[in-house]
């Protein structure tokens, strides 16, 4: 099993200067309060049919680990990310592929593309799940319950099995004690990580993540 992988997302104007997180997850505007933290820094950008991809990363102050790319929905999406992160690379100096790339999945289709999504580049470094985006998409009235969640989990789960690529989920929206129980969830189907909100979740979190490693 790989190593724990807790996300802590940064919270608008509340920088930190240290972390138990393993990475801080922040927008592009917010990468010099994040590089305080002292961990890796992952920059979630909008998906290329936005058109803001490439404004986006040269608005970056600096290096980053990763991008998590927004709403991945089909393999275009992330072959066009590739081409505009290796023209940064370039553009900056950087070894080709330096920078990894996180699908973020957060609609039925894009579950039901996993496969062909993480097989689209080489540079995908794992999968990013947006279960709340998810039930959104089927019309779940709450992302809480296990009609939800074990389906989607368990297809994730299989997808990135299959690639050798670890996965986080993300819900954002979840109370801490919700966010804890999908956790666990998403834990007993081999996840690496989830992502949080505040530093006060990081310590159980990576308590259950390391269990087993």
């Amino acid at each position: 099993m790989s190593a724990p992988r807790t996300n802590l997302i940064l919270l608008p104007g509340a920088p930190i200067a240290a972390t138990r997180a393993d990475a801080v997850t922040t927008s592009p505007d917010a990468t010099a309060a994040a590089r305080a933290a002292g961990v890796p820094i992952h920059v979630r950008l909008a998906h290329p049919r936005e058109g803001l991809l490439r404004e986006q990363l040269e608005g970056l102050d600096g290096p980053v680990a990763c991008v998590l790319l927004a709403a991945t929905a089909q393999p275009q999406d992330l072959r066009a990310a590739d081409v505009e992160l290796r023209r940064h690379e370039l553009h900056r100096g950087l070894d080709a592929g330096s920078i990894g790339l996180i699908p973020e999945i957060g609609s039925a289709a894009a579950i039901e593309r996993l496969p062909q999504l993480l097989a689209a580049v080489d540079r995908i470094a794992s999968v990013g799940l947006d279960i709340e985006a998810v039930a959104a998409d089927l019309g779940a009235p709450d992302a809480r319950g296990d009609a939800v969640q074990a389906p989607v989990l368990a297809r994730v789960a299989l997808a990135a099995s299959a690639t050798g690529l670890p996965w986080t989920v993300g819900a954002l929206g979840f109370s801490p004690g919700d966010r804890a129980r999908l956790a666990a969830r998403a834990h007993a189907l081999g996840a690496a990580g989830v992502y949080v909100l505040a530093e006060s979740e990081v310590a159980g979190l990576n308590a259950l993540f390391a269990a087993g490693s």
